[in-house]
């Protein structure tokens, strides 16, 4: 196993369009291991979605950090995942903030992107 901590600050951006305070699983795994990487000194950025996985609209901060982690948020249209048109328009406006979003950050040393369980079979 290698040692995540380093005397150098590395830096790492992470694309997943649910994190903290958000309930779904993938957001509360990435909320941990985000959280954990700035412990170890990484400069970590999520970018997720000002939305929430009921497919309401956010009304969270644009931009914070917590635990050490920026946090940014994009906003996007709220469909929800009740309807399958709305649940791929609502993954289609995320990645397009997403895109922009992550273009102004400049270089990272890793960029790792997430996706949502019901995308998954579409990457088989």
């Amino acid at each position: 196993m290698t040692d995540l901590r380093s005397t150098k600050t590395r830096s790492i951006v992470f694309l997943n369009r649910f994190y903290w305070p958000d309930v779904a699983a993938t957001g509360q795994m990435l909320t941990d291991l985000a959280e954990d990487l700035a412990a170890l000194g990484w400069d970590v950025t999520v970018v997720t979605s000002a939305g929430d996985y009921r497919g309401a609209g956010g009304s969270l901060a644009r931009e914070e950090t917590r635990a050490g982690v920026r946090i940014l948020r994009v906003r996007g249209t709220h469909f929800g995942r009740h309807h399958m048109v709305g649940r791929l328009v609502d993954y289609v406006s995320y990645l397009t903030g997403a895109l922009a979003r992550v273009l102004l950050l400049g270089r990272r040393d890793v960029v790792v992107a997430m996706s949502d369980p019901p995308s998954s079979p579409a990457s088989r």
